[in-house]
């Protein structure tokens, strides 16, 4: 019985601790992004997400961000999509391939008054779509 107990609370703390991952996403050392600015990268690679998480980590809290979305499941991306990471944090780098997005609303980005390189390849974009769209960074 207390073999069972030892498991089911070893299964439990495993349980809480990818959630725990998964909201928060992680976070590394300093990096360097396309553009040659120096910062943090927050990655939310492989979460099975579709949205930022709400707990953002205090480590980004006026600081340079890279954002790694990217083999998730985000599909519209929206205004608010970015808008509480961008109150945040300086973003200069998003990442989101990998993702099936069909649809990215006009003012996306606008928030992210600092981004210089953002990665949408093998997406479920259009490319005929995709140069129509007007995109006010």
């Amino acid at each position: 019985m207390k073999c069972k107990q030892r498991f089911s609370l070893i299964l439990a703390f495993f349980y809480s601790a990818l959630l725990l991952m998964t909201e928060n996403c992680l976070l590394s050392h300093k990096i360097v992004d396309d553009c040659g600015n120096v910062g943090l990268l927050w990655n939310c690679s492989g979460f099975n997400i579709s949205k930022l998480p709400t707990a953002i980590p205090s480590e980004l809290e006026n600081g340079t961000v890279t954002l790694d979305l990217s083999f998730n499941l985000f599909s519209n991306l929206t205004e608010e999509t970015f808008q509480q990471i961008a109150a945040y944090s300086n973003v200069t780098s998003v990442i989101l391939h990998h993702n099936y997005i069909t649809k990215i609303e006009n003012k996306t980005f606008r928030k992210l008054s600092n981004l210089c390189s953002l990665d949408l390849s093998f997406t479920l974009l259009e490319k005929v779509k995709l140069m129509q769209t007007h995109f006010l960074i």
